[in-house]
């Protein structure tokens, strides 16, 4: 069947779904624009329900008082015995007006919290309704999709505009999964560093509790320091071995390898020695030494992977930009690649009812 015929055959169904989706295209934007008012409104009976909560204690506390000023026979008698009858009848009025107004406060903001839930409910009937014409909508728009795919898909004889249409929209597609998949690895190597400078940061108090215990070694007979400055400089190497995983996880993501201190990149750093754990108070110098060493690596490594990190977060903010780029040339080409396709519904159909007319 050539295109011609399948277009005219399918001119009914097209007729229909550009129906669906003239009357159907307000709604996704405006579900969108409902949902934010909806949770404008739920934060506002959040807030709102803290306040009636604070308000209803100061009204408790109001009425404590009120109650223990108006019961108080031994505080009646005190003011009547001095002569301030006056004086504590204007106490008690006090106390009671301070009460009125707390249960005042807290009836006004129930009120205000009533009427918002009721708006809430309201909108949420509306949005039942938006979210079933927009979903009207989608459903019309990829059966109008599916439908084009399949009278227009590949190169069409007789409409050389439609082709060309349909080369820029698959370019476009093509060039926005590649750039969203360079995006994906770019967030991924994100979390990855930021995770590794975590964990090389980890390191540095380790090595300066080494150094510190290093340091007490003639101290105590250098059992217990020897034991600690051990722990300390195994923790700091678990976290370097960890960060440098890290690291080789980021540049696998975005399929690139960069040399940093400390062996990023591979395993060949050396940190102090761990297995010999107990040092003499001769060899503790030297040890110290090596101690100084590897921290001056650690921190050059640290360093390295905050640049590293600082230069993943700008290729992500700049390739979000260009993600942002693609998708907007994906739409446009679509649009256009649609609107030809309908352009070619209009002429075939139009061309058909001329022929009827010269017929007759």
């Amino acid at each position: 069947m050539s295109t011609k015929a399948r277009i005219q055959e399918a001119a009914g169904q097209n007729e229909d779904l550009l129906r669906v989706l003239a009357e159907t295209e307000r709604a996704a934007p405006a579900l969108a624009r409902h949902q934010q008012l909806m949770a404008n409104l739920a934060a506002q009976i959040a807030e709102s329900d803290a306040r009636i909560q604070a308000l209803d204690l100061a009204r408790q506390k109001e009425l404590k008082e009120h109650e223990k000023m108006q019961g108080s026979v031994v505080k009646r008698l005190a003011y009547r015995a001095t002569g301030k009858t006056a004086e504590f009848q204007a106490k008690a009025r006090q106390e009671e007006a301070e009460y009125f107004l707390a249960l005042e406060a807290q009836h006004r903001e129930t009120e205000t919290n009533d009427q918002l839930r009721v708006q809430l409910l309201a909108q949420g009937k509306l949005e039942t309704e938006l979210t079933r014409e927009a979903a009207r909508h989608g459903e019309a728009q990829q059966a109008l999709d599916e439908l084009y795919e399949g009278i227009f898909a590949g190169p069409t004889p007789g409409f050389p505009d439609e082709d060309r249409k349909e080369e820029a929209a698959t370019s476009a597609a093509k060039t926005h999964r590649e750039v969203a998949a360079r995006a994906e690895g770019e967030n991924r190597a994100v979390g990855f560093l930021g995770e590794a400078r975590q964990r090389a940061e980890k390191a540095l108090p380790r090595m300066d509790r080494a150094m510190h215990y290093s340091k007490r070694h003639p101290l105590n007979n250098g059992v217990g320091a020897d034991l600690c400055e051990g722990d300390a400089l195994f923790r700091a190497t678990m976290d370097v071995i960890a960060a440098r995983s890290l690291v080789i996880d980021a540049q696998s993501a975005i399929n690139e390898s960069t040399k940093i201190p400390m062996g990023a990149t591979s395993s060949t750093a050396e940190m102090p020695s761990v297995t010999s754990q107990f040092h003499s108070w001769t060899t503790d110098t030297a040890f110290q030494e090596e101690i100084k060493r590897a921290t001056a690596e650690v921190r050059c490594f640290v360093d390295a992977v905050a640049q590293l990190l600082a230069q993943a977060t700008e290729r992500k903010s700049q390739i979000a930009d260009e993600v942002g780029r693609c998708e907007t040339e994906v739409k446009e080409t679509r649009r256009a690649l649609q609107e030809v396709r309908e352009e070619a519904f209009e002429r075939v159909v139009a061309s058909k009812e001329n022929l009827k007319k010269s017929k007759s």
